[in-house]
């Protein structure tokens, strides 16, 4: 399944169902160059997400560059930033922090900075070791080398829970309203990494209060990238061919409509 990280061969998939659960990049602010916003900008502008969905995830997500899922009824009206690769863009960001030279590693650096990060992943999880290497793939190509650093459960949840890591993979289920008040809060679950005293982090307070509106979050998260989001999860729905009705699921009942299946 894909929560255990297996891959399972279905000969009939009747539909698809979305759920909330996100795959993100974990970012540990205050380690060396990550801090730079402008850096987290570039690695993000670097991902080809549309890919890993297709390659990582066999087709069953939806790509995402924000921590609401596309689908969410208030991103209607709202600019949302690219999901597309854009490395020339990304190289951009790079250069106009300072990291336009390249060593004999083909890491880029400025001054004492060097651009070797390492990104931290279960390797319990298929999926997320998929993903793992492309995103290591994604980043050499502007010169950003990526160090994959597998370990089991137990010890990557130590290593996020203590920041030690530079980047990391992870996934959570949101609440259907997609409150990230876990990786804004001090006493929050997935608040690894981020610096709570941010613009993005305040902006969201204010958001969850109704002082200000998605778009404004959405802005203020897009500058700063606290976490780097890369897609939503999807079930499969697949039946018997016994069942001659339409299934219809939500991601809290698999079985919605069954007072109206027919089995032959």
């Amino acid at each position: 399944s894909f929560s255990r990280g297996k891959y399972t061969k279905f000969t009939q998939v009747d539909g698809k169902l979305n759920l909330t659960n996100l795959v993100f990049l974990g970012i540990n602010s205050g380690s060396g160059a990550l801090s730079e916003p402008k850096v987290r900008r570039a690695i993000a502008l670097a991902l080809n997400r549309e890919e890993y969905v297709s390659l990582c995830f066999a087709d069953c997500a939806i790509a995402a560059s924000t921590p609401f899922h596309p689908s969410y009824y208030k991103l209607s009206g709202c600019t949302l930033p690219t999901i597309s690769c854009k490395t020339d863009a990304a190289i951009e960001l790079l250069e106009d922090v300072g990291y336009s030279q390249i060593n004999d590693s083909g890491a880029r650096y400025f001054e004492n900075n060097v651009l070797n990060l390492t990104l931290l992943v279960n390797s319990e999880n298929d999926f997320r070791l998929s993903l793992a290497r492309s995103i290591q793939q994604s980043l050499a190509k502007i010169n950003i080398n990526v160090t994959i650093r597998e370990t089991d459960y137990e010890s990557y949840a130590s290593a996020v829970e203590n920041d030690v890591f530079d980047l990391y993979l992870g996934e959570t289920r949101l609440s259907n309203d997609f409150n990230l008040s876990e990786f804004f809060s001090e006493d929050g679950n997935l608040n690894s990494g981020i610096d709570l005293s941010k613009k993005s982090v305040k902006t969201y307070n204010k958001y969850i209060n109704g002082d200000t509106n998605i778009q404004s979050f959405i802005d203020s998260f897009s500058d700063e990238l606290p976490f780097i989001p890369i897609a939503f999860r999807q079930g499969i729905v697949a039946k018997t061919d016994k069942i001659t009705a339409t299934v219809l699921t939500n991601p809290s009942d698999c079985f919605a409509n069954i007072n109206d299946w027919t089995v032959q």
